[in-house]
């Protein structure tokens, strides 16, 4: 009980000083697993994802499974510090910390493959590359099959059945064409062909298969590319490399039978691709044509590494389709299927910090000078102002344009721009940028245990303090009390004038929401901008021995 009267104290003036009022209406956490205690027992690294419907925008909030694999996996613990595998959150967000014997740098980065699963929801998996201490932030999108974002087009057939002997007729079975790129995606499996499970066993029964196919050409399609475009991939020679993907589409491809996920074929199938005709090969610059060479690559979810399957030759158009198709030929399992060229990454380059005040999020473009593509995107949260450039593409001009955030799918207001010759130099580059309308707070909090003589005074460190605007769906990290580069106590925020916040941070098992406390105020004090607070109170003599 003292605990957690001293904890909801701290919340308390939380709320406070970040002018918050809301209704009492019921709010769903963001996340789950954060535990928090106030004797400097903070942990040295906490990730959070935050999980998108790929074409909402809103974070899902049904039940998401998400395992954790790769090299790194064994670092992976709860926030209070005992060793997971696997979370489980039901509002788009997860959690958790890396040992604090672990300190990741830009030398020594973790990594992580994560496994997003979920009722609906086309399964993908998210590689993560942790270089610092403190907090972190990542996004993973996730296609919904029944409401594909655009740019995305899917297909579920319930036909066919395979017995011990495999399949009793052939299955051909199309993604349908996507209508902005009048593209699709087929697999073909002769008949006799027998289906076979993660171990290799026999499978037998009713057979359900989904081809899904995702057009290179839409940004909210490419937002849903398995990891990203910075990749780690098996190249031809069976080595690991990292690189930069260009795609020229992919296509994710289900199988189950009664339910079992089938994994693998005991004779080939076939898989054919359509090539939209708005495609840009970027090594010659043109539209994509007959004689173009692309490489195949497949995907292995469990460590979040793409695996070449050969070069391709794209063909003369089909005198049935009038399309330009890739036929991949010899297939032998199933997973994600991408026809990508690539580029030759550095291990990291430079570095943009952004200077000025930014409430939630920064979204940054960055643009191929050469034909004003956009080869990639990230998010910038106002908790961690740095822009790192890991894996970046090697002696490639790009052009990085920061825009202020509406929603995932919509740019608001250009807020500053960076022309780079070549993203590997190793620099930091300072970036103004101009975000009207926004204030920055300080927080300074401090807590003092009245039973002891004479009282003595400590910090709340490490709780992770959540906000979003009212009647919106995506609560942001705005970082942690006291990690750097906040001095011990302080959080600072950029919040806008006239607007209501709703803020929340889960404690030692609890969650605490500004909706607690209805008699505070409802927007920012007019002018002030540093808020000093000490906690009194006799119950937290047990947090002072």
């Amino acid at each position: 009980m003292k605990k957690s009267k001293l904890i909801l104290a701290i919340f308390f003036i939380v709320a406070v000083v970040s002018g918050i009022f809301i209704s009492s209406c019921d709010i769903k956490s963001p996340t789950e697993g954060i535990e928090v205690r106030l004797k400097g027992l903070e942990r040295t690294t906490v990730i959070t994802v935050q999980i998108y419907d790929a074409a909402s925008g809103n974070q899902v909030d049904q039940q998401v499974t998400v395992n954790f694999s790769g090299a790194n996996a064994n670092k992976v613990i709860s926030s209070s510090n005992q060793p997971i595998t696997s979370l489980t959150t039901n509002t788009g967000n997860i959690v958790f910390s890396l040992k604090d014997e672990i300190v990741p740098n830009l030398e020594n980065p973790v990594s992580l493959v994560l496994l997003f699963t979920s009722n609906g929801y086309i399964n993908s998996s998210k590689q993560i590359t942790i270089f610092k201490t403190g907090g972190s932030s990542y996004d993973m999108f996730l296609t919904n099959v029944n409401n594909t974002p655009q740019g995305v087009v899917t297909n579920l057939v319930r036909e066919g059945s395979t017995g011990s002997s495999g399949l009793t007729a052939p299955i051909t079975i199309s993604s349908g064409l996507e209508p902005n790129s009048n593209s699709g995606a087929s697999i073909s499996v002769p008949a006799g062909t027998q289906l076979l499970d993660v171990n290799g066993n026999v499978l037998t029964g009713n057979v359900e298969t989904r081809v899904t196919y995702f057009n290179p050409l839409d940004q909210s399609s490419l937002n849903s590319f398995p990891g990203g475009f910075e990749v780690s991939v098996q190249n031809e020679t069976g080595q690991q490399q990292d690189v930069q993907f260009i795609t020229a589409g992919f296509v994710s491809i289900d199988m189950t039978v009664n339910g079992t996920s089938v994994e693998g074929f005991s004779q080939s199938a076939t898989i054919t691709f359509d090539i939209p005709d708005e495609v840009v090969n970027p090594e010659t610059g043109q539209n994509v044509k007959a004689g173009d060479v692309i490489p195949l690559w497949s995907y292995d979810e469990d460590n979040g590494e793409w695996k070449w399957e050969g070069n391709y030759t794209v063909p003369a158009r089909s005198a049935r389709t009038g399309k330009m198709q890739i036929k991949k030929e010899n297939v032998t399992h199933l997973s994600y299927w991408n026809l990508d060229w690539y580029s030759d990454m550095c291990y990291y380059g430079t570095t943009i910090r952004l200077i000025g005040c930014f409430d939630r999020t920064v979204i940054a473009r960055i643009i191929r000078q050469s034909d004003n593509s956009q080869i990639s995107y990230k998010y910038i949260y106002s908790s961690d102002p740095n822009f790192y450039f890991y894996r970046a593409p090697q002696g490639l001009p790009v052009r990085v344009e920061f825009y202020e955030y509406v929603n995932y799918w919509t740019d608001g207001q250009k807020v500053g721009e960076v022309s780079i010759d070549d993203l590997c130099v190793e620099q930091t580059l300072n970036v103004n940028i101009d975000v009207p309308g926004l204030r920055e707070i300080t927080i300074n909090i401090t807590g003092k245990c009245t039973q002891t003589d004479p009282p003595r005074v400590f910090y709340p460190q490490g709780i992770p303090l959540y906000y979003k605007v009212e009647g919106t769906y995506s609560w942001i990290n705005a970082g942690n009390i006291g990690s750097s580069p906040f001095e011990p106590g302080q959080i600072k925020l950029c919040l806008k004038e006239n607007t209501d916040y709703i803020f929340t941070a889960y404690i030692d098992g609890q969650w605490y929401y500004s909706s607690n406390y209805p008699d505070a105020p409802k927007r920012l004090e007019p002018g002030k901008t540093v808020y000093n607070f000490t906690i009194e109170d006799p119950d937290v003599g047990s947090f002072c021995n």
